[in-house]
């Protein structure tokens, strides 16, 4: 579905935009005319460097705006802040040459994402004044990344040394990131998020630091959904989202079956082999050698991460890679189930091979039969988000020009 042209331009108007703090001493007598010229010098430099590297997730060029006065005092560091707020500031980049002073100028919004970069030069370095207000920073506990060069440059030069550009260009992508991220919802899928032992974030971290809302959903609920239908079927294919969560379960899967190693479960049976593992018997006293089937299984999932990741790349078909999953799952489930010694079982039959190897083949049998019908490379979900994408970037800067 094509946006509107009035979309288009909102939609570009609510880009998270990048803003330069150009930042010089008060202090009068000539100083503070004397290191204008240069301070200004650094905020177009930056911007020019940022807006010719980073770019949004549709290929826009990211928006960077300079204050168009300086800082020196508190009156203009307040200046500042309302106008950032007009341009959907989400990160701040603090430019000064000299020593100013910190409190006064700094940047004390606890919702942007703040940088410093403090000239190394010859006169007046800026090392000071980063020095400085780092420290005011973590006083009042916000974050705040420095930027300093190595090499000490005469206050002439005008070129951003490399290490310099690749600190700002590092801040400027990560701030693209997060500023993309504001007000957009972190949503933790139990079924993976459980699989993953840790992978639980305090809620507060994407509130204060990421601005989103964090919310859990159990995967029954995404099960009812695509049951009943309750989604946009143009925003999400059921395919591409089992190729997805796939991966996501493999890694799950590896990682949580550490938890049998822990607990001392979930090994097989008895053997002297290589691969063997050692349990003490409280009772006997001795030590007793089984098969790590828990291991198996482990090295097994992440062995099918990877060919799945990779095959990912070259899948010809939404689905496909979900189907993967079920058939490399299944298989290795079927081979390794037969060595555990707590199966549950229907007769003599252990119930878990039975129907891994039932599935590893109804999956096997899906991925062959699809292998002889056409497809088209046009028809994957994550291609038409591409070129969707590309063609509103797209519009949007001919819009924008045309304005």
């Amino acid at each position: 579905m094509k946006l509107k042209k009035e979309t288009r331009r909102e939609y570009m108007k609510s880009y998270p935009a990048i803003g330069i703090r150009p930042i010089v001493d008060s202090r009068r007598m000539g100083i503070r005319d004397a290191l204008e010229g240069k301070v200004r010098e650094m905020a177009e430099a930056a911007k020019k460097l940022i807006e010719e590297n980073v770019f949004y997730t549709d290929g826009t060029p990211i928006k960077v705006v300079i204050f168009p006065g300086s800082i020196a005092g508190g009156e203009e560091a307040a200046r500042c802040a309302s106008y950032f707020e007009t341009q959907n500031v989400v990160a701040t980049l603090s430019v000064t040459p000299s020593w100013c002073y910190p409190l006064e100028t700094i940047d004390i919004s606890p919702l942007t994402i703040k940088a410093i970069w403090g000239f190394n030069g010859t006169e007046r370095p800026g090392a000071v004044y980063l020095a400085s207000a780092l420290a005011a920073h973590n006083q009042m506990k916000l974050p705040c990344y420095s930027i300093y060069g190595r090499d000490v440059q005469d206050m002439e030069e005008s070129e951003i040394p490399s290490d310099v550009q690749e600190k700002i260009l590092r801040f400027a992508r990560c701030a693209a990131v997060v500023g993309q991220m504001k007000n957009r919802a972190y949503v933790g899928i139990g079924a993976v998020s459980m699989g993953i032992m840790g992978s639980f974030i305090d809620p507060l971290f994407y509130i204060q630091y990421l601005g989103m809302r964090p919310e859990w959903v159990d995967m029954t609920e995404i099960l009812r959904r695509m049951d009943l239908g309750i989604y946009d079927e143009e925003k999400f294919k059921i395919g591409a989202l089992l190729d997805m969560v796939a991966l996501g379960f493999l890694i799950g899967q590896s990682i949580g079956r550490w938890g049998n190693f822990v607990n001392r479960e979930g090994f097989g049976a008895a053997t002297d082999s290589f691969f063997r593992m050692g349990l003490y018997n409280t009772v006997t006293g001795a030590w007793e050698y089984y098969h790590p089937t828990f291991l198996y299984e482990s090295v097994w999932n992440a062995v099918g991460f990877v060919l799945l990741h990779v095959l990912s790349k070259h899948r010809k078909y939404d689905g496909e890679i979900a189907l993967g999953y079920v058939a490399w799952y299944g298989l290795g489930r079927c081979l390794i189930e037969g060595l555990r010694m707590d199966s549950l079982y229907w007769g003599s039959v252990r119930v878990s091979q039975l129907l891994a190897g039932i599935s590893c083949a109804a999956a096997v049998s899906v991925l062959i039969w699809q292998r002889f019908r056409p497809h088209e490379k046009a028809d994957l979900f994550v291609n038409h988000v591409a070129a969707q994408t590309a063609e509103n970037a797209a519009q949007t800067q001919e819009n924008e020009t045309k304005e």
